[in-house]
C-alpha cells in the first residue's frame, strides 16, 4: 500500500481520519462539567428558559448542516457550520460542545472542497476551541492534529505530516499517562490507546513516504502491539499488518515478512467486531 501512488494513500488516509476518530474515540471529562465530552447530555440546572430556547435553535440549525453534509451539498453545509459556530459562543453551557462540533465539519466542507488553506485556518481555530473547553488532555486535540496531518500529506508536504503526527502521538500520550493510574474500568485510557495505535499508523505511513523504511517499520510494530494489546478496530489491525508486509518485502527482510504474514492469517482467523 505504500507505493501505489500518492493519490491512493492519500484518499486511505483521509477516510481514516473520517472514520477511527468516532470509532476509538476517548472521552474525556471535560473541566467545566462532570458530564463526558461529546455527549448529547444538556445540563440544564440555571439555565433560563431564554438560554434553552437559544440552544435548541443553534442545535437546530446544525441539524440544517448536517443534512446538507449529507446530500454532499459542501457549500450550504459549510454556511451553515460557519454561521453555527459563531453562534454558539452566545451560549454559556454546551459553547464548547456545539462550537468545537461545528468548526470540524467547517474543517471537512473546506476539505472537501479542495480548499485546503482554509480548512487548515479551521482545524487550527478547532485546536485552541478544544483546548479551551476540555483543557490539555482533551482527546480530540490528538484527531485534530491527524486531520492536520492529512492536509499535509495532500500537499506532499511530508515532514509536516509528520510534525502534526508526532504532536497527535504525544497528545494521546498526555492523555494516557494522566488517566491509566485511576482509570477504572480503565474505559479513558484504553480507548486513547486505541486512538494511538491509528495515530502511529499514519505516523509510520508519513515515515515510509520518506524512505524511512526500518523507522516507519519500527512504528508498525509498536502501533501493532499497542493496538493489538488494547483491542483496536480490526480493520486498523489489518491495515498495519499489510502495511508491514509491503515494507518488509520492500526492504529485503525476509524475517518480518514471516512475522507479519503470521499475524495476518491470526487476524483473517479471528476477524471481530469493532469495540464499542
Amino acid at each position: 500500500m505504500f507505493d501505489n501512488g500518492l493519490t491512493m494513500l492519500v484518499l486511505v488516509m483521509y477516510m481514516l481520519c473520517l472514520v477511527c476518530p468516532p470509532g476509538d474515540q476517548a472521552t474525556v471529562p471535560s473541566k467545566k462539567s462532570k458530564a463526558p465530552s461529546h455527549t448529547a447530555v444538556t445540563v440544564s440546572a440555571g439555565l433560563s428558559k431564554e438560554e434553552l430556547a437559544k440552544e435548541k435553535e443553534i442545535e437546530e440549525t446544525l441539524k440544517q448542516g448536517d443534512e446538507a453534509l449529507a446530500r454532499k451539498d459542501f457549500h450550504a453545509a459549510l454556511k451553515v457550520f460557519l454561521f453555527v459556530a459563531e453562534r454558539a459562543q452566545e451560549l454559556q453551557e454546551r459553547k464548547g460542545a456545539i462550537r468545537t462540533n461545528a468548526l470540524r465539519k467547517a474543517a471537512r466542507c473546506y476539505t472537501e472542497l479542495n480548499q485546503d488553506a482554509e480548512a487548515e485556518k479551521t482545524y487550527e481555530h478547532l485546536g485552541v476551541a478544544l483546548l479551551e473547553w476540555g483543557g490539555p488532555l482533551e482527546s480530540s486535540i490528538g484527531h485534530n492534529y491527524l486531520d492536520l496531518a492529512a492536509l499535509r500529506m495532500r500537499r506532499e508536504d511530508w515532514a509536516g505530516a509528520e510534525a502534526f503526527a508526532q504532536k497527535a502521538i504525544k497528545s494521546y500520550d498526555l492523555s494516557i499517562e494522566h488517566f491509566a493510574p485511576t482509570d477504572e474500568p480503565s474505559f479513558i485510557a484504553t480507548n486513547v490507546r486505541r486512538s494511538k495505535t491509528t495515530g502511529l499508523y499514519y505516523l509510520a505511513v508519513i515515515q515510509a513516504r520518506q524512505r524511512k523504511h526500518a523507522l516507519a517499520l519500527a512504528t508498525l510494530e509498536q502501533a501493532y502491539v499497542l493496538g493489538e494489546k488494547y483491542g483496536a478496530r480490526w480493520d486498523i489491525l489489518m491495515k498495519i499488518v499489510q502495511g508491514a508486509q509491503d515494507l518488509a518485502g520492500l526492504t529485503g527482510r525476509a524475517e518480518d515478512g514471516a512475522k507479519w504474514r503470521k499475524r495476518e492469517r491470526e487476524l483473517l482467523d479471528n476477524p471481530r467486531k469493532p469495540p464499542k
